[in-house]
């Protein structure tokens, strides 16, 4: 699916979920850790956010519009 900005809104989100593993790999974070990003579409993708869950981070996002 193409989005309005006419990239590829799934090749976001694994771009996205590609470089949080590789993170999550090199730095072996624990649980608890926050991650901040925007409200973009690859951030609040189901697949993204089960990263999340699996590895116990917190998720926080800017209200929209900022």
């Amino acid at each position: 699916m193409v989005g309005e900005s006419g990239i590829c809104e799934s090749l976001e989100r694994y771009s996205a979920m590609r470089a949080l593993n590789k993170a999550i790999l090199r730095r072996r974070p624990s649980q608890g850790l926050m991650i901040h990003g925007d409200r973009g579409v690859q951030y609040a993708s189901g697949d993204f956010r089960a990263i999340f869950k699996k590895h116990r981070f917190i998720q926080s996002m800017s209200r929209k519009g900022n």
